[in-house]
Formats: C-alpha cells, structure tokens, sequence
C-alpha cells in the first residue's frame, strides 16, 4: 500500500512538473527543450527519491532504537527480580547458618530435655538445606552477572543506534 501511494505522489510530480514546463518559453529547439525539461522533472524525482529513502533509513533506525529500549527495558525488569531472589536467598542462607549455631551450641550442652539423636538430625536437615541455598545463590549470582553483562551489551547497542540517528537527523536538518 505504501509503495501505491509513493507511485502516486511521484505521478502527480511529474504531472505538476509537466505543467510547470509547459508554462516556460519554448527555446528555439523544441527537442532540446523538452530534454531540457525531462533533465529537470528527473532532477525532482532524484531528489524526492532521496529525501524518501533518507527518511525511510530514520523510521528503521527509530524502531531499531525502540527495539532496543524495549529489549534494555525487559532485562532490567529480569535482573530486578534476580537480584530479589539472589537477596532472599542469602537472607534465607544467613537465617540457616544462624539456626545451625544455635542448635550446634544446644548439642553442645547436650541439653537432657532434647535428645541428642534429635539435636543430631536437626544439625544434619539445617546443612542440607544451606548447601541446597547456597547452590542456589551461586546459580543466582551466575544468572545476575549474565543479565547485568547481557543489560550493559543491549544499552551499548541502543547508544550506538541512537547516535547514528542523532547524526542522521542533524545532517537532514542541517
């Protein structure tokens, strides 16, 4: 549809053109004046043409810049909600190896109300549970460095987008 409309556009150039020719004094050599005339009109289409493929070549670089922020934007949501788990995780770790101290200290004291058997399993849970936690961080804090490398990738890239079409647009109003 758009190239429909772009023929047109150029056909009614060309019918302005013609008549705007029409209007000048006819020159001696009625050939050379109608190439005279045809060098002209095409003159006009080389430069439309131009300006169109310019502006053509803009739209592109605007939706890859948009591209770009849409991607920056989705990567920040996921290193936000990485570095949540990462933070609850190491809070969860940290209320673990906590626990584990005390209960350690109980059994230690080998308190007669709590059996040690009991103390011994509790101790034993508390440390499968912080290497399962910390396996975990340490795949969060590998998936956090990935997104914050991948993040600072994507933002290098829309900055170099954004730049070409910054000198493109100066260029065009210049």
């Amino acid at each position: 549809m758009r190239h429909i409309w772009m023929a047109f556009f150029l056909f009614r150039i060309l019918i302005t053109a013609a008549a705007a020719a029409q209007s000048v004094p006819a020159s001696a050599d009625p050939v050379a004046g109608q190439l005279e005339q045809l060098n002209g009109t095409l003159k006009q289409l080389v430069v439309l043409l131009n300006r169109q493929t310019d502006l053509q070549d803009l739209d592109l670089l605007m939706k890859r810049v948009q591209l770009g922020d849409g991607r920056v934007a989705e990567l920040e949501r996921r290193l936000r909600m990485e570095q949540a788990d990462l933070q609850a995780a190491e809070k969860e770790q940290a209320a673990l190896e906590q626990r584990l101290i005390e209960v350690n200290a109980e059994l230690q004291r080998h308190n007669p109300n709590i059996p040690a058997t009991e103390l011994e399993s509790m101790v034993a849970h508390m440390e499968a549970d912080i290497k399962t936690v910390r396996q975990r961080s340490g795949q969060l804090a590998q998936d956090v460095a990935a997104l914050q490398g991948e993040l600072a990738a994507r933002r290098e890239e829309v900055r170099s987008w954004q730049g070409i079409l910054d000198r493109r647009l100066a260029k065009m109003g210049g």
